[in-house]
């Protein structure tokens, strides 16, 4: 099929393309991945959206989106995206994922995924489904099962991985670096940065400001007043709470002021901690705001 092309590089432009192309149109998003992500949260009539370079994405509602060579992209909703060659993309909700060549996809929530050639698929939720062709790998993390995995090809594999004993296991399941001053996690605050509003356990997050528990008893509830909790990523938090004007923020904390919940958890990608220390404000996929 003959089609137009167009090279988008910031979401103004993207914003000011029409709903509908009188030609059938390739619309090409090609920012370095330094700028902000780019949303697409509507489908083009008419045309295609591809994420190339080394792009970040988020596809929103009932959009799709392939992505290709170094472009990372996160799905939500009830989106589709085609990741081939070595694109990164995380995939929650109801969303869809056909992954070929080299891409690398990490599964939450309802989300499916059907795995190509030499596909990675990280797996953390007990609800999605993952099919595996060729020489496709699914690694099962916590909460998920083999019984969500089909094998399509004798030469596709299932891996489980140990299961998480300690902080440091749940740190590098998450893919959180250590630093030597500790790690950073996400939260979704209010937007005048409080927690927890009009209740006994309020707690306020100022910019800057170290935030610590007064009453820290982590190993009572995996959810309870005797803690506060982080997310390995801020639209991880979204769970959580989704009150209009909320904000997300990074806070520096201390590994040895973390705590993992080992009890048969149901929240995976959160963990406790005591004390924390504001660093900035940051968008949905963790990027400092101006």
């Amino acid at each position: 099929m003959n089609e137009n092309e167009i090279t988008i590089k910031t979401q103004a432009e993207f914003d000011a393309l029409p709903a509908k192309f009188d030609t059938y149109t390739r619309i090409d998003i090609k920012n370095d991945g330094s700028l902000s992500c780019i949303y697409v949260s509507a489908a083009r009539e008419n045309a295609r959206v591809v994420a190339r370079w080394s792009a970040r994405v988020v596809v929103q509602g009932n959009a799709s989106v392939e992505a290709w060579e170094n472009a990372s992209v996160l799905a939500r909703g009830n989106a589709l995206v085609l990741a081939c060659e070595r694109a990164e993309v995380e995939v929650s909700e109801n969303a869809s994922v056909i992954a070929r060549e080299q891409a690398s996809v990490v599964v939450y929530g309802n989300a499916s995924v059907v795995a190509w050639g030499n596909v990675g698929v990280y797996l953390q939720s007990d609800r999605a489904s993952v099919v595996l062709f060729a020489y496709a790998v699914c690694w099962l993390l916590r909460l998920s099962k083999e019984s969500q995995v089909q094998k399509k090809s004798e030469n596709a594999t299932i891996i489980k991985p140990k299961p998480v004993a300690d902080v440091d296991g749940w740190l590098e399941e998450q893919c959180i670096e250590q630093e030597e001053n500790g790690v950073v996690l996400f939260l979704r605050v209010s937007s005048d940065f409080k927690t927890q509003e009009n209740t006994p356990n309020e707690t306020l997050w100022a910019l800057d400001s170290t935030v610590e528990h007064k009453n820290w008893k982590p190993d009572d509830y995996e959810c309870g007043p005797g803690t506060f909790w982080a997310c390995s990523r801020p639209y991880d938090c979204d769970e959580f709470r989704s009150n209009k004007g909320d904000r997300y923020i990074a806070v520096k904390v201390a590994v040895k002021d973390l705590s993992v919940w080992l009890k048969n958890p149901s929240y995976p990608r959160k963990i406790d901690f005591r004390k924390g220390t504001v660093l900035y404000e940051c968008d949905w996929l963790g990027k400092k705001k101006a």
